[in-house]
C-alpha cells in the first residue's frame, strides 16, 4: 500500500486474491484473482488533464474499472487493450474479461455510462448494462446484449462480472492515492 508504480510496472493477482490500483487523477482498477494487468503508459498532468493519457493492457483475467479525470476530461486519452482489442471509454464504470487461447474469449461490459469495443477493423458501443465479446476464431466483436446473457458466452462469465460489480471501490473523487503511477 502506498507504493509508487512507473509505465511499464505488470501486476499480477494470484488465486483467491484481488488488488484496487488507485491512480493520481482518481482512475481506479480493481483486478480479480489470476489477473496479469499492465500499465503501459500513464501520464497525468494535474494542470491541464486534458493534455494527460492512459494506455492499460490486460494480458488475462478481468478487472472493473472507474473513470478518473483523464478519461472524465479527454475520454480519447483512455485506452484498455484487451488481447488484441481495443477498449475506449465513453462513461465511467465498466469491466473487461480475457481468457487468452484457442477456446478463450474476451468480453467487455459497462456498469455506467458507454464504451466501445474495436477490434480487426470494426467497433462496436456497449451501453449501460451491456455486454460484447469476441472469440479467437472470428476475430471480431459480437453483437451487443444485455449482462443478464452473459451465461450465454460462458458459464463463468456472468460469476465475474457480479463479483466485479459487488466489489467494493473506493472514492475516485480525491487526488490522495494509495497507489499511483509516474513517468
Amino acid at each position: 500500500i502506498g507504493d509508487l508504480l512507473d509505465s511499464g510496472v505488470t501486476l499480477s493477482t494470484g488465486a483467491n486474491t484481488s488488488a484496487v490500483v488507485k491512480f493520481a487523477d482518481g482512475q481506479l482498477i480493481a483486478l480479480q484473482s489470476n489477473t496479469r494487468f499492465t500499465v503501459s503508459e500513464y501520464r497525468f498532468n494535474v494542470s491541464q488533464p486534458k493534455d494527460s493519457n492512459i494506455v492499460f493492457s490486460l494480458v488475462r483475467g478481468g478487472l472493473r474499472f472507474v473513470t478518473g479525470m483523464i478519461g472524465a476530461t479527454n475520454r480519447n486519452a483512455f485506452k484498455l487493450n484487451v488481447g488484441t482489442a481495443t477498449i475506449g471509454v465513453r462513461g465511467s464504470d465498466g469491466g473487461a474479461t480475457h481468457i487468452p487461447g484457442p477456446s478463450g474469449f474476451t468480453a467487455v461490459f459497462t456498469n455506467a455510462g458507454e464504451l466501445t469495443f474495436a477490434l480487426a477493423g470494426v467497433t462496436v458501443n456497449i451501453p449501460t448494462g451491456s455486454l460484447s465479446h469476441a472469440l479467437p476464431t472470428d476475430f471480431r466483436p459480437r453483437p451487443v446484449i444485455p449482462v443478464a446473457q452473459a451465461t450465454t458466452i460462458s458459464p463463468g462469465l456472468a460469476t465475474q462480472i457480479s463479483q466485479a460489480r459487488a466489489f467494493p471501490m473506493p472514492s475516485n473523487g480525491t487526488m490522495t492515492a494509495a497507489a499511483r503511477c509516474s513517468t
